[in-house]
C-alpha cells in the first residue's frame, strides 16, 4: 500500500497559519470544512505539518487535582 500523497488534495494547500489554528480549535466550522478535506483527501505535507502541532503526553497541561473524577459510566448493551 502506498502512502498518502498530495493526490485528491488539490493544489491549494491551506496556508500554516490556518492550519495552526485549526489544530488549535479556533476555526468556525465554516472555516475548519475545507481543511478537514483537504486533509481527509490524503495531502501528505498538509498532514505533516498539523502532525508536528500535537501536544501529548508529557508536554500536556496538568490537571493539578481541580477536576474530580466521575463515577464511570454504566455499561450499555447497544447492540443486543
Amino acid at each position: 500500500m502506498t502512502p498518502p500523497s498530495q493526490e485528491g488534495a488539490g493544489r491549494n494547500h491551506p496556508a500554516e497559519e490556518d492550519l495552526t489554528r485549526f489544530m488549535r480549535g479556533e476555526l468556525a466550522p465554516r472555516e475548519a470544512g475545507p481543511i478537514v478535506r483537504h486533509l481527509l483527501a490524503g495531502c501528505s505535507r498538509c498532514s505533516a505539518m498539523t502532525r508536528g502541532l500535537w501536544s501529548l503526553g508529557d508536554k500536556a497541561p496538568k490537571l493539578g487535582g481541580l477536576v474530580s473524577p466521575c463515577r464511570p459510566a454504566p455499561l450499555v448493551g447497544v447492540w443486543s
